[in-house]
C-alpha cells in the first residue's frame, strides 16, 4: 500500500510539474516586534494560505512516504532561529489513501522562534525563509515546491514594541479563583441543595455577629 501510494504521488508530481504555479500557496511573514534589539527574543507568522481546491501536507504527515510541509528560516548577522510550531492539520478524504490524512487548506500560521545576539551590529537586516510543500487536490499532486520568505526589519537601541497582535494574541490573564467560602456554599448547594445550603449561611451569618469585635 506504501508503495502504491508513493508511486501514485510520484507520478501525480511529475504529471502536474508543468502546472505548478505559485498561486496555489502564498506566504507572509510577520515579525512580532516592530523592530528587533540586541538580546530579544521574538518570533515570525509565516502566514500561508493555500486556493482551493488544493491543500498541502500538515506537519507531521500522516504517512512516511507524503511530502510534509516544512518551514524553514536562516540565521542573519547575529540572528539565530529556534523551534518552528506547526498547526495541527485536519483529517480528510483523499483518492489516494484508504484512511484521512492530515492536510492544511485554507489560511494556516506556522510560527518560528529567534533570538538576537547580545552582540549583534545594530542596522537593518533581512529575516529569510523557506517553505516547502507539496500542494494536492483530491486527485492529483503538483510537483514539490520551495517557497521563499522573507521580510525586512532593523536591530536598533530602542525598546521593541510588541506588533500584530492578530498573529501573535497576548496571552490570557489568569482567572482569579473563587473564595474559599464561595466554594464551599457551591459545594453545599450542589451536593444538599438550596434547603441546607441556606441553613449552613444563616448559621455562618450568626457566628460572625455573635464573635465579639
Amino acid at each position: 500500500m506504501k508503495r502504491l501510494i508513493a508511486t501514485w504521488i510520484l507520478l501525480a508530481g511529475l504529471a502536474g510539474a508543468g502546472a505548478a504555479r505559485a498561486e496555489e500557496v502564498t506566504a507572509t511573514a510577520y515579525l512580532s516586534h516592530d523592530r528587533l534589539a540586541p538580546g530579544l527574543e521574538f518570533r515570525v507568522a509565516v502566514v500561508v494560505d493555500i486556493a482551493e481546491p488544493w491543500h498541502v501536507n500538515a506537519n507531521p504527515a500522516s504517512l512516511p512516504e507524503l511530502i510534509p510541509t516544512r518551514l524553514t528560516f536562516e540565521g542573519a548577522p547575529g540572528i539565530e532561529f529556534g523551534k518552528v510550531t506547526y498547526p495541527v492539520g485536519k483529517p480528510a478524504i483523499v483518492a489516494w489513501a484508504s484512511n484521512p490524512v492530515a492536510l492544511y487548506s485554507g489560511t494556516t500560521t506556522i510560527l518560528i522562534e529567534g533570538r538576537v545576539k547580545p552582540d549583534a551590529p545594530v542596522g537593518p537586516v533581512e529575516l529569510t525563509g523557506v517553505l516547502t510543500y507539496q500542494a494536492c487536490d483530491d486527485n492529483v499532486c503538483l510537483a514539490p515546491q520551495r517557497l521563499p520568505v522573507a521580510l525586512q526589519t532593523e536591530i536598533g537601541t530602542a525598546t521593541p514594541q510588541p506588533a500584530h497582535p492578530e498573529w501573535f494574541p497576548p496571552p490570557t490573564a489568569a482567572t482569579e479563583a473563587p473564595a474559599e467560602s464561595d466554594n464551599r456554599i457551591a459545594r453545599a448547594i450542589a451536593e444538599r441543595g438550596w434547603l441546607v445550603a441556606g441553613l449552613l449561611i444563616f448559621l455562618g451569618g450568626l457566628a460572625l455577629n455573635l464573635t465579639p469585635c
